[in-house]
C-alpha cells in the first residue's frame, strides 16, 4: 500500500502545482493587460496610481524601507528637522507595510508598487484556491473561481491606493477555520489547530476590518458550543479569538508605548458616528452598478438609487459584479431552503448573514458606534466578505452538482461577463492613467536634480504646511501630494509626514504665516537647505509667495518640468537651532477643508463638512487664552461648543446664510486644547470648479491671543457684530 499511496500523493501534488501555476500566470497576465504595465519595459516603472491614497502607500513603503523597529515607528527622513513620529496613528497592517518597505529598499519605487500589487492579487487567488479545494471544488472550478476572486471588481476599485484592503486572501481561509470550528473534535486535529493559529495571527497583522470579522465569528461559534455544553470545541474557537487579540495588541506596541510615554493623541485618527452613517454598507450598493455595459441595469440604478440616495461613502466599491449578484441570489435561496427543511446551513451562509447584519446601515456596527466605538467607520468594505462567501458557495456547493459540460460552460460565461466589467473599469480609468507618465517623469527629474544640488541628508521645508494623515485637499492639491518628492529621493529629509495632533510640529504653521524674510531666517536657523512649494495649492499658483521670496533675496534652485513644484535655495546655519512653537497656534481638525485666503482683504477662512474640531496650542497655567472668530452657516443649524469634551455655554442657533461672532476665553490646563463645534446638520452639497464639497459651516478670521489672568471656568460669548476690542 505504501508505494501506491506515495505514487498517488505525487500525482496529486503535481496536479495542484500545475493548477496553481496556471492560476498565477492568468492573474499576472490579466493584471498586465488591465494596467498596461509589462515587466522589463519602461511602463513597469510607472506606479499603478499616483495620487491621493496611492501616494500615501508609496510614502509608507518608503518610510518602512528604513526598517524602523515595530515598537517605535520613527522615520528619519520625514518630520525634519526631527524624525517623523508614526506611532500616534495605529498602523495595524505591518504584515503588509514591512514587505512593501523591503521591495522599495531594493527596487525602483514604481517597480516596487507594481510588484506589491501583483503579489496582493496572487495572495487573493492562492487563498481562495486552497479554500475552494478544501470545500470540495475540483481543480478547474477552483482555478476559475480563484481567478474571479483575485480579479474582482472590488480589488480593481481599491487597487494600489487601498492595498491594505486589496490583501484579502486570508478571508476564504477564515471560512475553512470556521467550518472546522463548527465540527466536533476540531481541537484534536493538529492541522486545524495550527491552521487556526496561523490565520488568527495573520488576521491580527492585516486590515482591522477583516480582523474584527474573524474575532466576531470565532467568538460567536465558541459561545454556541459552550451553550451546547461542548467545552472543548468552545475553548478551541474562543482560543482562536483570544490568541488573535493578543497578537493584535503586540503588533500595536508602538501605539500603546507612545500613548503611555506622551499621552493619547486622539486627533491623529478622525472617526465619528456620522462617518459610519455615510460609509456603512447599503444593500442596494451590492447589486446596483452606477455604470455598466448592461446599460438598462446601470441606468435604472442611477435613476432610482444613486441620484436619490443619501451621499454614499466610498462610491461604487461594494458592487459585487455580475457573478457576485447571481451567486448572492443562489446562496440566499439555498440557505432559506435548507433552513426550512431543517438541514444545516453552510458556513458561508452564516458568515454572509453576519457580515450583512454587522455592516448594513443601522446594523451592529452603527449600534456599537452609538456607544462610542467608531473606529470601524467604513464597513461597506464587508462587501468583499460577502463576495467570498458567495464564490465559495458557487465553486464548492452549487457548480459541482451541475452536469460536467454545464458547470464548465457556466464558469466560462461568468469569467467572460466579469472580464467585460473589468474592461469597462479600465476604460473609465484610462484618462487618469495617461497623466501618470508625465507627472512621474517630472517628479523623478525634480527629485534627482534636487538631490544632486544639495548635500546628503539636507533638510527641505515643504509649503503649504499640511497635516498628516487624512487632510482635506488644499486648492487643487490632493492629500499626500507632499510625498511626490520624497518617494523618488534617497537621502533628502522633508518637513512633512509626522502624525498630526502634537505640539512639536506647530512651529511649521507659525513659520509659514510669517513674512518671507522672517520665514527664511527661521528656516535657516533650523538648518533647512531648501524650500519647496507646490504651486497648485494656491489660488494664484503661488505667484505672491514666490514674489516675496525673490524680494527677500533667494533664488530658484530647481523648477519641475511640469512647473507644479519649485525649490528655492536656503543657506542653513552651521549650528542649527531646534525650532519650537513660540506663538499661540490654531490648527484645523480633519473635517475642515483647509485654509483659504484673500490677501487683499487680509482674510482667511475654512469650511467644515460636518461637526469639526479646532486644535489650540497656547497659554500657560498662569495665563488665559482668547479666541475670536466669525461663524458662517450655509444652512440653518444648531451648533454646540465643547472644550476638551465639556460643553461650553448654550447651544447657538445659527440661521441660514447668517454670521455670528464667537469670543471664547479659557485658562489652558495643558499644552493643547480641543474646541469641537458640533452641528446638527448634514451640510449642503456644493459643486465647485474642481470638486464637490459638503459644507456645513465656516470659521472666518480667527484670532488667538494670550492675556494675563486665570479663569475658573471657560467663558463663551456670541455676538451679532464684530467686537471692537478684545475682552479683558
Amino acid at each position: 500500500m505504501a508505494p501506491v499511496f506515495t505514487s498517488f500523493s505525487k500525482v496529486l501534488f503535481r496536479r495542484e502545482i500545475g493548477a496553481v501555476s496556471v492560476l498565477s500566470l492568468l492573474i499576472i497576465l490579466s493584471w498586465c493587460l488591465y494596467y498596461g504595465r509589462w515587466p522589463a519595459t519602461d511602463s513597469f516603472r510607472l506606479p499603478p496610481y499616483y495620487q491621493g491614497d496611492a501616494l500615501l502607500i508609496m510614502g509608507a513603503a518608503k518610510g518602512f524601507s528604513e526598517v524602523p523597529p515595530p515598537w517605535h515607528l520613527k522615520i528619519r527622513r520625514l518630520g525634519a528637522p526631527f524624525a517623523a513620529n508614526w506611532d500616534d496613528y495605529p498602523m495595524t497592517e505591518k504584515l503588509i507595510y514591512y514587505p512593501l518597505g523591503l521591495l522599495d529598499r531594493f527596487l525602483d519605487p514604481g517597480v516596487a508598487a507594481n510588484v506589491g500589487l501583483i503579489c496582493a492579487h496572487l495572495f487573493c487567488g492562492f487563498g481562495f484556491y486552497i479554500a475552494a479545494r478544501y470545500f470540495g471544488a475540483d481543480c478547474i472550478l477552483a482555478v476559475g473561481f480563484s481567478l474571479l476572486y483575485a480579479l474582482s471588481y472590488y480589488i480593481f476599485i481599491r487597487g494600489w491606493g487601498h492595498i491594505v484592503l486589496s490583501c484579502y486572501g486570508h478571508l476564504p481561509l477564515m471560512l475553512v477555520i470556521f467550518d472546522q470550528a463548527l465540527k466536533e473534535r476540531a481541537h484534536r486535529r493538529p492541522w486545524a489547530v495550527w491552521g487556526a493559529a496561523g490565520i488568527a495571527a495573520a488576521s491580527a497583522l492585516l486590515n482591522p476590518y477583516y480582523w474584527f470579522f474573524f474575532l466576531a465569528m470565532a467568538g460567536l461559534i465558541g459561545l454556541v458550543w459552550i451553550a451546547r455544553g461542548s467545552a472543548g470545541e468552545g475553548v478551541y474557537a474562543l482560543g482562536c479569538m483570544a490568541g488573535s487579540v493578543v497578537i493584535f495588541f503586540l503588533g500595536q506596541t508602538d501605539y500603546y508605548l507612545n500613548a503611555w510615554r506622551h499621552g493619547s493623541n486622539h486627533d491623529a485618527v478622525s472617526r465619528s458616528l456620522n462617518a459610519i452613517l455615510e460609509n456603512g454598507l447599503r444593500l442596494p450598493s451590492l447589486i446596483w452598478p452606477s455604470f455598466h455595459y448592461i446599460r438598462p441595469w446601470s441606468d435604472f440604478a442611477v435613476r432610482h438609487y444613486f441620484s436619490q440616495a443619501w451621499p454614499i461613502g466610498e462610491g461604487i466599491s461594494p458592487f459585487l459584479g455580475i457573478a457576485g449578484v447571481l451567486g448572492l441570489v443562489c446562496l440566499t435561496c439555498a440557505c432559506f431552503v435548507k433552513a426550512s427543511r431543517g438541514k444545516p446551513v453552510p458556513v458561508e451562509g452564516w458568515a454572509a448573514a453576519f457580515a450583512m447584519a454587522f455592516a448594513t446601515l443601522g446594523g451592529l456596527d452603527y449600534l456599537m458606534g452609538s456607544f462610542g466605538f467608531v473606529l470601524l467607520r467604513s464597513v461597506n468594505r464587508y462587501s468583499i466578505i460577502i463576495l467570498t462567501c458567495v464564490l465559495i458557495f458557487l465553486s464548492a456547493r452549487l457548480f459541482p452538482r451541475l452536469p460536467k459540460l454545464t458547470k464548465y460552460a457556466c464558469l466560462i460565461l461568468l469569467l467572460l461577463l466579469s472580464a467585460g466589467e473589468i474592461t469597462m473599469l479600465q476604460r473609465s480609468f484610462l484618462p487618469a492613467w495617461r497623466e501618470i507618465g508625465p507627472r512621474v517623469h517630472s517628479d523623478r527629474v525634480f527629485s534627482k536634480k534636487l538631490e544632486g544640488l544639495l548635500p546628503r541628508g539636507a533638510a527641505i521645508f515643504l509649503l503649504p504646511v499640511w497635516v498628516f494623515p487624512e487632510a482635506v485637499p488644499q486648492g487643487d492639491m490632493p492629500d499626500y501630494d507632499h510625498f511626490r518628492t520624497y518617494v523618488w529621493s534617497d537621502h533628502l529629509r522633508f518637513s512633512y509626514g509626522s502624525d498630526r495632533g502634537r505640539r512639536r510640529e506647530q512651529w511649521q504653521s507659525e513659520a509659514a504665516q510669517q513674512p518671507p524674510v522672517e520665514m527664511i531666517r527661521r528656516l535657516e536657523k533650523a538648518g533647512f537647505s531648501a524650500l519647496v512649494i507646490e504651486r497648485k495649492a494656491y489660488c494664484d499658483n503661488g505667484a505672491e509667495i514666490e514674489r516675496g521670496l525673490r524680494q527677500a533675496g533667494i533664488g530658484v534652485l530647481v523648477d519641475s518640468p511640469d512647473r507644479e513644484l519649485v525649490a528655492y535655495r536656503l543657506t542653513p546655519e552651521g549650528h542649527p537651532e531646534v525650532p519650537f512653537p513660540t506663538n499661540p497656534t490654531l490648527v484645523l481638525g480633519g473635517d475642515f477643508y483647509g485654509w483659504e485666503t484673500e490677501k487683499k482683504a487680509g482674510s482667511r477662512w475654512s469650511w467644515a463638512s460636518r461637526s469639526a474640531k479646532l486644535h489650540l496650542f497656547a497659554g500657560t497655567p498662569q495665563s488665559s487664552v482668547v479666541l475670536t472668530f466669525r461663524l458662517n452657516g450655509l444652512k440653518s443649524q444648531k451648533i454646540i461648543f465643547f472644550l476638551d469634551g465639556k460643553q461650553v455655554g448654550e447651544p447657538l442657533r445659527l440661521p441660514e446664510a447668517a454670521s455670528r461672532y464667537v469670543v471664547l476665553r479659557w485658562t489652558p490646563a495643558k499644552e493643547k486644547t480641543v474646541l469641537q463645534l458640533r452641528t446638527d446638520t448634514t451640510g449642503k452639497r456644493l459643486q465647485l470648479a474642481n470638486d464637490t464639497r459638503v459644507i456645513a459651516f465656516g470659521v472666518f478670521d480667527p484670532e488667538l491671543k494670550v492675556v494675563p489672568g486665570v479663569l475658573p471656568e471657560p467663558l463663551i460669548t456670541v455676538l451679532e457684530s464684530k467686537p471692537q476690542v478684545m475682552i479683558k
